[in-house]
Parts: C-alpha cells; structure tokens; sequence
C-alpha cells in the first residue's frame, strides 16, 4: 500500500513502513500536511524493494514490531553493505509495543539515529523528524572513546596506537588531566577502546567500574600479550581483546562486531523481559476466561477456532475439536446474520447478534434451542485477520421478556375487553330505556285495536321486533358480564354429555361430534343455562371452521393442569392454582385463524362470517368472566382451533352463591293494588309509557324524574299505594331511595326496574328494600303483573312481621 503525493522539488522525501494502517495513515498525513513528500509501505518486505532501486530518501520512519521484517532487522539491513546509498540516511523507529531506554539503546545501536514511542502528540513527531532533517546533529557519527592506560593512571593524550583512518567513528580521548571514567561521563560514548598498561589490577578495577556506571562495548588493546590472553578480563567486563600493533581496520570490525553483539544481548535481554510480562500476562488472561461465564472463541480469517475457554466447550460442544465450524452448531437460518457480524468485527466492532444453537432445558433432558447473543472485536496482529467472539446465553432472559410481554398482551386485551364491556353495558341500559317505550306503545296499541284486524298484526309484528331487539341487548349485557349469573354447582362432564343429543343433529352431516374424558365428576360454580350457552357456542363454531370439508369437533371435560391457566391468550386470569380449576375444551380440525384474526375475536361486533352479528364470542367471554373463569385459545391457518374453558372447581355440591328468585314471589293471587302509582325514572318515555298503561287499567300515577322528587312527592300525596322506581338515576339513584324510604317508615309495594339483571351487585344490593323485580324492556302485561307480585310480597312480608 503506497501513499503518494507530487510535492515541491526540494520537497524532504520521506519513507514510512508501518503494519498498522491507523498509524502508517496518521504518520504519512502528518509529515505531508507538513511539507514532507511521504511514500508509505504498510509491508517492510515492499519498502526495501522500493528502496534498491528508488533515489534514497531524506528520512526512514519504520514501526519496531513488524511481520517478516522488524524495524531493528532493517536498520541493521539498510546500514549494511547492500544499502552504501543509506549510510548517512536518518532512520527513525517508533514502535507502540516497546518504549524505554533500553529500546532506544538498542534501535541506535543496530543503527537508528532516534526513537519514538507511540501512540504521542503530533508536535513531538514533527520535532523528532526536523531534528533529523535539519541541522545534521542526528546524523553525526558514532563516538569512540580511545584512552590510554599508563602505569599508574589513565593520561590525558591519545597515543598514536592506532595507524590508518577509522572510517565511520567520530574519536574522542580524555582532556589533560581527566580520568577514563570523567571522560565517559562527559562524552558518553558508543563504543570504548581502552590501551591497557602493564599491570592486570588497575585495568580490571577501571573495566568493573566502566560496567557499574555505563554500558557501551569495551574493545581492550593490550601492550602486553599476557595481558592479551587474559580470561579475567573478559570476566570483568571487556567485549573484545586485542594485541598491539593494532591496524584501523582491525579494529574498526572489532568495535563493529561487539557493537552487534552488544546489541544483540540487549536485544536479547528486552525480548527476555518482554517475554515473561508476556507469560505472565497471558496466564492471567487465560484465568480471567476461564471464570467468565460467557462462551469465547478467537478465530481466525478462515473461521477456525484458535482458542476457547471452558464456557464455549458447554455452549458450543465440539468447539475444542479439529475443523470444528460455527454452522456446525448454529442454527442454518442464523448464519448469514452471524457471518455478517464476523464481518464487521473483523474490521472493528460486532453489536449483539443472536443467534440459536442445540442445547436442553435447564433441569431437565429434554432438548430445546438456546438463544445466544454474540459480540465481537477484531483479535491478532492486525486488522482483517483474527476476529475475537463473545457467546452469552440470553435463552432465559429472552423467555422471561417474552412472558412478560405475554403477560402485558393479556392485561391490555383484557383491559380492552372490560372497557368495551363496560360501554356495551351502558348502551344495552339506555338501549332497553327506548325498548320499553317502543314495546309498551306497541302492546297498549295493540291492546285497544280491533280484534283480528290488520293493525293489531301490524301492532304484534312491531312488538315481536321489538323483543329481538331486546334478546340483542341481552347478548350486549351478557358480554359486558351484567346477565344474570346463578352460581350452583354443576356437573361440567354431565352437563356435555346430556348436550350431545342436541348438538349431534345441529352440527353439518359431514362434521363428527367426539366426547372425550371420563366420568368423573366435575362440580363447578356456574350458571347451567350459560354454560349450555358457552358448550353451543363454541361447537357451533368449530363445526363451521371445517368449511364442508368435514372433520371432527372434540369435546374434552378434564381437570386443569399445573399452569395451565397462564396461556398467551388468556382472556381474564384466576390465580387459585390449577387444582381448583376444571377445563373445558374443544377442538376442531378446521382451517384455522391468523394472529390478527385471533387477537380480536372477542371484540364485540367483529366477525368473519358474512351473515355474523360478532356477538357470539363476545357473549361468551361475558359469561366466563362473570364465572370468574378464563378463556386460552391456540390456533394457526391449516392447524385448526382449540378453545380451553377454565372454570373454579366446586368445594361440595352444594348451591353456591345467590339462588334464582322463586317464581312464587311474584304469584298474582292477590288483587291489583288501587290508588296511586308513583312512577320514578329519569327516562320520561318509561314515564309516560307506565302512567299511560297504568291509567288504562283505572288506576291514577304520578311520576318524578328522580328520586329527590320522588320524595317531595310522598310528603304530599300520602295516598300513594305502589311504587315503580328505577335503580340507575342521576342525583338519588333506586338504592338511595329506597333506603330514604325504609329511614322514614314508609311501607308501600316497590317494583324496582332496571335494564341490568335481577342478580346484579346493583340489584342484589338492595333486595330486602323492594317486593318485585321488572327487567327492561317490558310492556304493559309485564308491568300489570309485577304490581300484582309486589303486593302479594308485600302481603306477605306483614304477615311475618317483616317490615
């Protein structure tokens, strides 16, 4: 990789090699910005190609830690014979690995003329690079210490020892007067030649002491050649002995030679330390990976595993083994992600890619997928190589978010539902309001037309659609969980098994109709009428899902199993435990539902049927809920449907709850009550529909649109012998009235009306207070009627004494 750029002629040349792209980019843009022309190598192999047969340049910047071809390698390279064109040329090697004195020594000594750590400032780079380039001060030659041992101490001249030019050394000796070890510390030189005098012990003290304070290369020219051979010398510290006369050449290879091997040693003594930090370093990262819990694999360029710790071999089995891949265990559909994410790690960073590998569920034999997260970084001696993988398991947290969203579906779905019931119940109450007027106009109409005659159909037609509508709003109200509930104990499987003599032959001749379970009994507290209600509904519905293609519908009564009632779908929760649960279910073979389908089928008015009102399932999540139970259904297209009832379990088979009213409370062998009836309701259509229909039969009414006014009434028109009130009004509703009756002591049959049911809170609330119940919508026989049981109750309750 070459960066090139036309510069100026007088331009400074300057050649990068760098195995690192971040770097070899910032150096190379630096030195441009700054007038330098750059060419950058990210191959060293590929700079000393350039370099046999390009013009030399100004300046070499090579990293230290390079593949092939180190920094330390190439000084050594280019100040050798195959490069003479480079002996003056600066080299500058920078390395982000080493930094220290010792680096330094060792980068001079093989032939750098400077040395930089990295990473550092932009200034300190261009300072270290105009030193080199200016002045020339860099590029002076190496200082040779020549000095001259006399018998009792070193003397200050150099002795013409040494005959012949010392090619490639600047020479030094000590001033008039100074010691070797003062000139030493004053010059401090590259390389020492020291002429030894006649006696062994003041050049055996000066060598310890050279060693003790300094280390450059000792070359020890000895006058003497006892002295020459002497092996205590050596061990004191002199790289190399030799004998006088002593030729330039000779020894200028010698100080070269011991400058190389000294180098070399410190070479050696760097790579030593750097080694055990090394060691070290790497046994505590094996230590640190062997407690993560987390799964980690390196890889490299070709995906094969290179390392991996002991929470990848539980994660990933068969990681630690020869050619073993990811596709090996990831799952097939998860692979294009997982090698996308490779991608992008082996270049820098990887964010979390899941992905699904075998594995078994925790506890247990049973096999299922585990769901892994993966995050990866680039990993090895440089970029597009190794790439260093991080497996979590996330299998349980991904399940337990999945639940909680399951959970927060069925509290919106049920919230939903009870709104929307909560509406559908006040729309039925107000809806039932206007059916009274209509029903009640309709059947006094009907009451004064001529016998047989085309009005009194017509009278009768508009009261038989009337009352449908009335069967409408009585699904509404059953939706809204308002209908009359009747909780005894039932037999569920009984109550099945005596429904299938009706449902055989309503079901299509190609649908068959199976019971499953045993005979066992299953009490519940439910209404019995209702749940006949919910078994049709729910029959009806599978054998329709068959589309004439025929198939079976299952019916199953059977116990609830340990969590069972916790389904995805579930539309209203009990949380009595599954043993006090029984489970009604049915299944058909039909074509199934869609998600979006399946989410609303409850909603009241939704329906896929063409001839569909959308009330049936509604209707019958109404009942369930008012039977504290819960609904799961599962279904997907071409799967078919199953529907799970959960019903509470009956502690005995007794009556539980609130019975049915006896029809006898309302018989009517008592005469019809005389005088004034009091009709209240905030409605005037109910008013004037009752005063109507109740003066047609002689008796006299007043009405009041609350029961404030109700009150003010009774105070002066104390001939009031009944009274006809509804329980939901504004300012003093039916319960506050009658309870300011029983205050102020007075005793008059009360016929309480509501278009809520008789065994509502509402209702139920107050039923010692009022003598007969008259749901809405109803017409005049039904008002007639309830008057009559009002004062027969009445009646009956001052023959007991009760007030």
């Amino acid at each position: 990789m070459v960066f090139r750029r036309d510069e100026a002629p007088m331009t400074p040349r300057v050649l990068v090699v760098n195995d690192d792209p971040v770097q070899l980019h910032w150096i190379s843009e630096t030195l441009r910005v700054h007038g330098n022309r750059v060419t950058a190598f990210l191959r060293s192999l590929d700079a000393v190609e350039f370099l046999h047969g390009a013009e030399p340049p100004d300046l070499v910047v090579a990293d230290l830690h390079m593949p092939q071809l180190d920094g330390w390698k190439l000084c050594r390279l280019l100040r050798g014979e195959e490069f003479p064109q480079l002996a003056d040329t600066p080299i500058l090697v920078v390395s982000a690995t080493f930094s220290g004195a010792d680096a330094e020594q060792v980068s001079k000594s093989l032939g750098a003329n400077g040395f930089l750590p990295l990473p550092c400032a932009a200034d300190r780079l261009l300072r270290e690079v105009g030193e080199l380039l200016g002045d020339g001060r860099a590029r002076d030659l190496p200082l040779l210490l020549l000095a001259a041992m006399a018998d009792r101490e070193a003397d200050g001249a150099a002795p013409p020892l040494v005959s012949g030019e010392l090619s490639g050394y600047h020479l030094e000796a000590p001033s008039n007067g100074e010691t070797v070890l003062d000139a030493l510390d004053r010059l401090a030189p590259a390389v020492v030649v020291l002429v030894s005098g006649p006696r062994l012990e003041p050049v055996v003290a000066t060598l310890e002491s050279i060693k003790d304070r300094f280390d450059p290369p000792v070359v020890l020219v000895a006058r003497d050649p006892a002295v020459a051979g002497s092996l205590e010398l050596l061990r004191a510290g002199a790289d190399a002995l030799l004998p006088l006369p002593l030729h330039a050449g000779e020894l200028g290879e010698l100080v070269a030679r011991a400058r190389r091997e000294r180098a070399l040693l410190r070479v050696e003594d760097v790579l030593e330390a750097r080694t055990r930090e090394l060691r070290i370093s790497e046994r505590k990262i094996r230590g640190l990976m062997a407690c993560v819990p987390d799964g980690i694999l390196a890889l490299d360029r070709h995906l094969r595993v290179t390392e991996f710790n002991s929470a990848a071999r539980l994660l990933l089995p068969g990681c630690e083994l020869p050619g073993f891949r990811l596709g090996d265990v990831v799952h097939p559909e998860d692979m294009e992600a997982l090698e996308e994410g490779i991608g992008m790690a082996v270049h820098g960073t990887m964010s979390g890619v899941e992905v699904r590998v075998p594995g078994r569920r925790p506890g247990s034999d049973e096999a299922c997928d585990r769901i892994l997260e993966v995050r990866g970084a680039p990993h090895g001696a440089g970029p597009g190589e190794d790439v260093l993988l991080l497996f979590r398991d996330v299998t349980e947290e991904r399940r337990e978010a999945e639940r909680q969203r399951a959970i927060e579906r069925r509290l919106e779905h049920t919230q939903r539902l009870e709104s929307l019931g909560v509406m559908a119940g006040g729309i039925a109450h107000d809806f039932n309001n206007l059916l009274v007027a209509i029903l009640g106009y309709a059947g006094l109409a009907r009451m004064n037309a001529p016998p047989h005659s085309d009005l009194e159909e017509y009278l009768w037609q508009v009261e038989t659609a009337a009352r449908r509508a009335s069967d409408l709003t009585e699904q509404i109200l059953t939706f809204s969980g308002a209908a009359p509930v009747a909780l005894m104990s039932v037999d569920l499987g009984a109550l099945v098994r005596e429904m299938t003599g009706l449902l055989r032959p309503a079901l299509p001749s190609r649908a068959a109709l199976v019971i499953e379970g045993d005979a066992a009994p299953a009490p519940i507290l439910g209404d019995a009428s209702q749940l006949r209600q919910v078994l049709m509904n729910l029959v009806m519905n599978g054998a329709e899902a068959l589309e004439g293609e025929g198939g079976r519908v299952t019916v199953r009564v059977r116990a609830a199993l340990p969590g069972e009632a916790d389904s995805v779908r579930t539309i209203h929760g009990r949380s009595d435990g599954a043993e006090s649960m029984v489970c009604l279910e049915v299944e058909d073979e039909g074509a199934g539902m869609e998600a979006a389908t399946l989410d609303r089928i409850f909603e009241p008015f939704f329906t896929t049927k063409t001839d569909g009102r959308g009330l049936g399932l509604a209707a019958m999540a109404g009942i369930v809920r008012a039977h504290s139970g819960s609904i799961a259904v599962e279904s997907s297209p071409g799967e078919g449907t199953r529907f799970r009832v959960f019903l509470p379990r009956a502690m005995s088979e007794q009556s539980l709850g609130y019975p049915e009213v006896p029809l006898s409370r309302y018989a009517t062998r008592t005469p019809l009550a005389r005088g004034t009836v009091l009709v209240v309701d905030d409605e005037i259509s109910v008013r004037n529909l009752a005063s109507d229909a109740l003066r047609q039969v002689g008796l006299q009414t007043r009405d009041a649109g609350d029961g404030i006014e109700a009150l003010r009434i009774l105070e002066d028109s104390p001939d009031v012998s009944a009274i006809l009130l509804d329980l939901s009004m504004p300012g003093m509703d039916g319960t506050a009235f009658l309870e300011a009756l029983r205050s102020r002591g007075i005793r008059v049959p009360v016929v309480l009306s509501s278009g809520y049911r008789l065994q509502d809170e509402r209702v139920r609330g107050a039923a010692d207070l009022f003598h007969a119940f008259l749901p809405k919508p109803y017409g005049p026989h039904d008002l007639l009627r309830s008057l009559r049981d009002a004062g027969h109750e009445a009646e009956r309750r001052r023959a007991r004494g009760i007030p």
